[in-house]
């Protein structure tokens, strides 16, 4: 966690997707060579942005089902602390594809009065 968050304000190898400049949005995306991983970077300078809904709907895992279309299942598999869990989803896939199911484990850093910055990471598992 402390090498991601070292890497906040590293934008090198980070590509430019989406800028919206009406609310000063701005979303990078970085995929290592050879790697699955990809890092998803959202940039935004001094917007109104209710946080805690925010914050709130990343964390409620177990109602992805009822929120993001093409969901079929999902739910907390565990809490390991106030800010990690590990959670579970199954995504619908339209035929010929089987359904996808994911099981992540994510964890977060509230950096507010630090520097500004909430990180939130995610990472899938294999059991």
């Amino acid at each position: 966690m402390i090498g991601i968050i070292n890497r906040l304000d590293d934008y090198s190898g980070y590509k430019l997707v989406k800028e919206e400049k009406k609310i000063n949005l701005k979303i990078y995306s970085f995929k290592e060579e050879g790697q699955r991983l990809v890092s998803i970077k959202f940039d935004v300078q001094r917007a109104k942005i209710p946080m805690f809904n925010l914050l709130s709907m990343i964390y409620e895992t177990d109602l992805y089902d009822l929120w993001f279309p093409f969901t079929k299942r999902s739910y907390d598999y565990t809490q390991l602390g106030k800010a990690s869990k590990i959670a579970f989803q199954e995504m619908f896939m339209p035929f010929p594809l089987a359904n996808r199911e994911c099981i992540m484990y994510g964890k977060g850093a509230n950096r507010i009065y630090h520097n500004g910055t909430v990180l939130v990471t995610a990472q899938s598992l294999s059991l």
